[in-house]
């Protein structure tokens, strides 16, 4: 009777292990972040926030400095995506705007994101919580920023 105590319950150990185990790699493999692009006409001239854009305001503010005193949104678009997975947006001049996740850095926990649109490829890591802005494509008397933000989903 003991040695079929012992038995069961080595074996239920076993079982329990190995299904924590497996539950917690295929968590890990089926990882969701939520993306967020907004898509921001920046320009000199009259001084304007767009309402929208006032929980980035002081970190637009600390990475462009004075270079522009007007900042309007365009659009705004997010999801939550599964690795590999992207969310897209139309930009205004008539191209598309692509952000995919791609998992997360096993050493610093950092988002992987790859951005493209155009000829432009770049791939990115970002703080869950954190944005990355892309700028630099004139239009409109000014110049076009794109926010990514991306947030690890539990």
């Amino acid at each position: 009777m003991k040695k079929y105590l012992k038995k069961t319950s080595i074996l239920s150990a076993f079982v329990f292990l190995f299904t924590f185990f497996a539950l917690s790699v295929a968590k890990a493999q089926t990882s969701e972040a939520e993306l967020k692009i907004t898509v921001i006409h920046a320009k000199s001239g009259e001084p304007y926030l767009s309402p929208e854009l006032r929980p980035l305001w002081r970190t637009i503010r600390k990475t462009f400095g004075d270079q522009f005193s007007s900042y309007r949104q365009i659009t705004s678009k997010a999801g939550v995506v599964q690795e590999g997975k992207q969310v897209t947006v139309d930009l205004p001049d008539g191209t598309t705007f692509e952000a995919m996740y791609n998992g997360v850095t096993k050493k610093a926990g950092l988002l992987r994101v790859h951005l493209a649109f155009g000829e432009f490829r770049t791939k990115v890591r970002i703080h869950s919580g954190g944005t990355f802005f892309q700028a630099g494509r004139k239009y409109d008397k000014g110049t076009l920023i794109i926010a990514v933000s991306a947030t690890l989903k539990d």
